[in-house]
């Protein structure tokens, strides 16, 4: 898209979510861990990650109006993707199939290998808007640390994209 004046940047971040218990908290703006007072009434964050557990503060898991869409089959046309699609976006809502835990949006970003015990990122491409209001296309690179090969490192891929 020559038409614009976005410079779309693209960016990497890991986030340590080891945890069983504990949530970590993202901006995607700073790029950066943050540690909200209130979360649940907080605008500091943008998601959250607890092991393969990912939430955004919008719907029931906070009030910060963030939203998500998901476009399975997309993973590899990342960097084709510099605009927002107008149709698609949800957010966190309650329970619905009784497990216990509200349906993320972001619910579907791993398959899991049984054999294996592996985790590994589904052929999805997200789209995501900040609390901040930004659009960004997501998707996600890996569940383990780089170097010790221990879970729960979540490593995603972002760009800033045109809103609609």
């Amino acid at each position: 898209d020559t038409d614009t004046d976005t410079d779309y940047v693209i960016f990497e971040a890991t986030v340590s979510a080891t945890s069983t218990d504990e949530w970590v908290y993202f901006d995607l703006e700073t790029k950066t861990v943050v540690t909200p007072e209130t979360p649940d009434d907080s605008m500091e964050w943008d998601m959250a990650f607890r092991r393969t557990e990912i939430k955004i503060n919008g719907g029931v898991s906070g009030t910060g109006g963030a939203e998500g869409a998901y476009f399975p089959t997309h993973y590899d046309n990342f960097d084709q993707h510099t605009l927002a699609p107008p149709h698609g976006w949800g957010t966190d809502f309650e329970d619905s199939d009784g497990d216990g835990k509200p349906e993320y949006v972001f619910a579907g970003w791993y398959d899991y290998n049984p054999d294996t015990h592996e985790v590994t990122p589904a052929d999805i491409l997200y789209f995501f808007k900040s609390t901040d209001n930004i659009f960004y296309r997501m998707r996600f690179l890996s569940y383990y640390d780089a170097s010790s090969g221990e879970g729960g490192h979540i490593t995603l891929q972002a760009g800033n994209v045109d809103g609609f």
